[in-house]
């Protein structure tokens, strides 16, 4: 195995940027920015998803490109591609760190690769409906944003300024129940059934239609068909 690779373990719900760098860190590097520059690629084209830099990624790894896409975002200009789903930019957070804590606390204690380098970043957490963790039933953290653009695709440097508080924030975690639109937008993003006449329009479409509307997902479609018109007016459709 590639001595990379056999570093850490790339999970296939974590995210491309998260996975690079925590093999910065647990390779002692600050920032991802420094440790990709040394391998000639560059860790921000790597995070917004260019093929170059991607490609360049997997092939340090000795893997496949394929073997590490569930992980990628490909971004353009005010869109954001993942899963195969296309969302806007006000539904995807990318310069705070997101998180459960009781997910990062428990990666710790499994044997997946170096230990306090372990916790990772899954890609639905940056989803901003999707609010609770499934697992713990528990309502994701959201650490202050950052102002330093080294830092804003770099899950394991703004981890390590938040560890010492990890504790604090699993404790005083809240209990709260998913609603039906963070149980959607999982269940589109992970490929799974989700019954429901949304399934016809775009990811990013049906988030904002249900925002709007302020009601549980409905199972057919509203008789008042002229809603999803404000919508669409007012947004610039993704690229092709």
């Amino acid at each position: 195995m590639n001595r990379l690779r056999g570093l850490l373990t790339f999970h296939t719900d974590e995210s491309i940027a998260s996975y690079c760098s925590r093999i910065a860190g647990a390779l002692g590097h600050v920032h991802a920015q420094y440790f990709c520059s040394k391998q000639h690629f560059s860790f921000h084209g790597l995070a917004v998803g260019r093929p170059g830099d991607f490609s360049a990624f997997a092939q340090l790894l000795g893997v496949e490109d394929v073997e590490l896409s569930s992980g990628l975002i490909v971004t353009e200009g005010h869109w954001h591609r993942l899963r195969g789903q296309t969302l806007d930019r006000t539904l995807v957070i990318r310069n705070a760190l997101r998180i459960c804590p009781h997910c990062i606390l428990d990666d710790e204690t499994r044997p997946f690769g170096r230990a306090g380098f372990r916790a990772f970043g899954r890609l639905l957490w940056l989803v901003e409906p999707i609010r609770v963790c499934e697992r713990h039933g528990t309502k994701l953290v959201t650490a202050p944003p950052t102002s330093l653009p080294i830092w804003t695709h770099d899950f394991w440097a703004k981890l390590s300024a938040i560890r010492h508080e990890l504790e604090s924030f699993a404790s005083q975690s809240r209990s709260m129940r998913r609603d039906d639109l963070d149980t959607y937008t999982t269940a589109r993003l992970s490929g799974l059934p989700a019954p429901s006449w949304l399934n016809d329009l775009p990811l990013y479409v049906a988030i904002h239609l249900v925002e709007m509307v302020g009601v549980p997902i409905p199972m057919k479609p509203p008789h008042c068909s002229e809603m999803i018109a404000p919508l669409d007016s007012g947004m610039i459709s993704p690229p092709v």
